[in-house]
Protein backbone atom coordinates (compact mmCIF):
# COMPACT_ATOMS: atom_id res chain seq x y z
CA UNK A 1 0.00 0.00 0.00
CA UNK A 2 1.04 3.33 -0.93
CA UNK A 3 0.53 6.52 1.36
CA UNK A 4 0.82 10.04 0.37
CA UNK A 5 -0.39 13.17 1.28
CA UNK A 6 -0.91 14.99 -2.01
CA UNK A 7 2.54 16.62 -1.79
CA UNK A 8 5.52 15.90 -4.67
CA UNK A 9 7.70 12.63 -4.09
CA UNK A 10 6.84 9.02 -3.78
CA UNK A 11 5.66 8.87 -0.67
CA UNK A 12 5.33 5.94 2.18
CA UNK A 13 5.06 2.23 1.35
CA UNK A 14 3.09 0.94 4.22
CA UNK A 15 3.84 -2.94 5.92
CA UNK A 16 0.51 -4.37 7.24
CA UNK A 17 0.36 -7.23 9.09
CA UNK A 18 -2.90 -8.42 10.41
CA UNK A 19 -3.74 -11.69 12.74
CA UNK A 20 -7.27 -13.38 12.46
CA UNK A 21 -8.29 -15.64 15.12
CA UNK A 22 -11.12 -18.62 14.74
CA UNK A 23 -13.58 -16.80 15.71
CA UNK A 24 -12.69 -14.20 12.80
CA UNK A 25 -11.63 -11.55 14.68
CA UNK A 26 -9.02 -9.33 13.18
CA UNK A 27 -5.65 -7.83 15.47
CA UNK A 28 -2.99 -5.45 13.62
CA UNK A 29 0.11 -7.41 14.87
CA UNK A 30 2.70 -5.08 12.37
CA UNK A 31 2.53 -2.07 10.71
CA UNK A 32 5.25 -0.11 9.43
CA UNK A 33 5.96 3.05 6.76
CA UNK A 34 9.07 3.29 4.84
CA UNK A 35 10.06 5.77 2.07
CA UNK A 36 12.83 5.78 -0.66
CA UNK A 37 13.45 8.81 -0.12
CA UNK A 38 14.55 8.16 3.44
CA UNK A 39 17.63 5.72 2.45
CA UNK A 40 15.03 2.18 1.91
CA UNK A 41 16.73 0.37 -0.70
CA UNK A 42 14.69 -2.80 -1.13
CA UNK A 43 10.68 -3.62 -0.32
CA UNK A 44 11.68 -6.81 -0.46
CA UNK A 45 14.08 -6.52 2.15
CA UNK A 46 11.35 -4.84 4.75
CA UNK A 47 8.60 -7.15 3.82
CA UNK A 48 10.62 -10.42 4.42
CA UNK A 49 12.20 -8.51 7.85
CA UNK A 50 8.63 -7.83 8.95
CA UNK A 51 7.20 -11.55 8.21
CA UNK A 52 10.52 -12.99 10.27
CA UNK A 53 9.64 -10.82 13.37
CA UNK A 54 6.34 -12.05 13.28
CA UNK A 55 6.51 -15.10 12.70
CA UNK A 56 9.54 -15.89 14.82
CA UNK A 57 6.46 -14.68 18.02
CA UNK A 58 3.60 -17.31 16.47
CA UNK A 59 6.41 -20.46 16.89
CA UNK A 60 4.94 -21.41 12.96
CA UNK A 61 1.56 -21.23 13.78
CA UNK A 62 -0.74 -19.70 11.16
CA UNK A 63 -0.88 -19.34 7.41
CA UNK A 64 -0.21 -16.04 5.69
CA UNK A 65 -1.20 -14.81 2.93
CA UNK A 66 -0.03 -11.97 0.41
CA UNK A 67 -0.80 -9.88 -2.04
CA UNK A 68 0.12 -9.85 -5.74
CA UNK A 69 3.07 -7.07 -4.62
CA UNK A 70 4.40 -10.33 -2.83
CA UNK A 71 4.54 -12.30 -6.51
CA UNK A 72 7.88 -11.83 -7.24
CA UNK A 73 11.02 -14.42 -7.35
CA UNK A 74 12.44 -13.05 -4.43
CA UNK A 75 9.84 -12.61 -2.30
CA UNK A 76 8.15 -16.18 -3.37
CA UNK A 77 11.84 -17.75 -2.75
CA UNK A 78 11.53 -16.51 0.71
CA UNK A 79 8.00 -17.85 1.35
CA UNK A 80 9.08 -21.62 -0.23
CA UNK A 81 11.70 -21.88 2.61
CA UNK A 82 11.19 -19.52 5.18
CA UNK A 83 7.60 -19.97 6.21
CA UNK A 84 5.67 -22.77 6.74
CA UNK A 85 2.22 -22.28 4.65
CA UNK A 86 0.91 -19.66 2.64
CA UNK A 87 -1.26 -18.48 0.16
CA UNK A 88 0.14 -15.73 -2.44
CA UNK A 89 -1.84 -13.98 -5.19
CA UNK A 90 -0.41 -14.39 -8.19
CA UNK A 91 -0.11 -12.02 -10.88
CA UNK A 92 -2.18 -13.71 -14.43
CA UNK A 93 1.36 -13.17 -16.29
CA UNK A 94 3.13 -15.29 -13.65
CA UNK A 95 4.57 -18.76 -14.62
CA UNK A 96 4.28 -21.89 -13.02
CA UNK A 97 4.70 -25.69 -13.88
CA UNK A 98 1.79 -27.23 -14.53
CA UNK A 99 1.64 -31.21 -15.22
CA UNK A 100 5.18 -30.47 -17.17
CA UNK A 101 4.67 -27.16 -18.79
CA UNK A 102 5.97 -24.51 -18.45
CA UNK A 103 2.52 -21.96 -18.20
CA UNK A 104 1.18 -18.47 -17.55
CA UNK A 105 -0.89 -18.24 -14.55
CA UNK A 106 -4.15 -17.28 -16.88
CA UNK A 107 -3.24 -20.71 -19.21
CA UNK A 108 -3.70 -22.87 -16.21
CA UNK A 109 -6.48 -21.34 -14.96
CA UNK A 110 -8.56 -22.50 -18.28
CA UNK A 111 -7.12 -26.11 -18.08
CA UNK A 112 -8.27 -26.77 -14.30
CA UNK A 113 -11.72 -28.33 -14.05
CA UNK A 114 -12.72 -26.29 -10.57
CA UNK A 115 -15.94 -24.09 -10.63
CA UNK A 116 -16.90 -21.69 -7.54
CA UNK A 117 -19.69 -19.09 -8.26
CA UNK A 118 -19.63 -15.97 -6.07
CA UNK A 119 -22.43 -13.44 -5.97
CA UNK A 120 -20.46 -9.62 -6.42
CA UNK A 121 -22.01 -6.46 -5.71
CA UNK A 122 -21.06 -3.72 -8.16
CA UNK A 123 -22.29 -0.43 -7.15
CA UNK A 124 -22.41 2.75 -9.14
CA UNK A 125 -23.54 6.00 -8.29
CA UNK A 126 -26.90 5.01 -6.84
CA UNK A 127 -27.70 1.73 -8.48
CA UNK A 128 -26.38 -1.90 -7.58
CA UNK A 129 -26.16 -4.42 -9.54
CA UNK A 130 -25.85 -8.27 -8.41
CA UNK A 131 -24.72 -10.68 -10.85
CA UNK A 132 -23.23 -14.12 -10.55
CA UNK A 133 -19.82 -14.96 -11.20
CA UNK A 134 -18.23 -18.35 -12.42
CA UNK A 135 -14.41 -18.85 -11.59
CA UNK A 136 -12.79 -21.29 -13.27
CA UNK A 137 -9.44 -22.11 -11.19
Amino acid sequence: MRIKDGGVGLGYNLISINAINTHKEITPVFSKAYSYQMGTFSSNNKIKKAIRDVADKLDGKGCWVIDRGGDNSILKGFLTTGVPSFILRLKRNTQLHYKGEALKVRQIVKRVNFIIEQRVVKIKKTKHRYKPIHWQL
